[in-house]
């Protein structure tokens, strides 16, 4: 991961805590945690004092490459997935979201939510 910020290029230094799948999403969260999603699935979160932690998952959440993050406005983070349909992030751990009848699909490239509630996703 690498950063530009008026200057010359900075790679970040997390050693042996950064991420091993190329990250393919970031989002910022409203409290200034920076989010990533990686191609392997996987979700971490960066804290505004640099600390970097990958989430716990529920068994089999989100075990697809991650395409797309969307902070909520109540601390959550919704999760578009390239194979595990969409997930969710809420109290630090990354499940799944499925619920019996839902037609969500398995393949989610694009989220986008009008502020009062309704998500959108394709």
């Amino acid at each position: 991961l690498f950063s530009v910020e008026q200057g010359p290029v900075a790679r970040a230094a997390w050693g042996d805590a950064a991420p091993r799948a190329t990250i393919g999403a970031l989002a910022r969260a409203s409290d200034g945690t920076l989010l990533l999603g990686a191609a392997d699935g996987s979700v971490h979160e960066v804290r505004p004092d640099g600390r970097l932690q990958a989430l716990p998952r529920d068994d089999g959440a989100c075990a697809a490459p991650v395409t797309r993050l969307l902070p909520t406005g109540d601390h959550g983070v919704w999760v578009a997935t390239d194979g595990a349909g969409l997930c969710r992030v809420e109290g630090g751990r990354v499940r799944s979201v499925e619920r019996a009848g839902d037609p969500i699909p398995r393949h989610v490239t694009a989220l986008w939510s009008n502020g009062r509630g309704a998500l959108w996703l394709g």
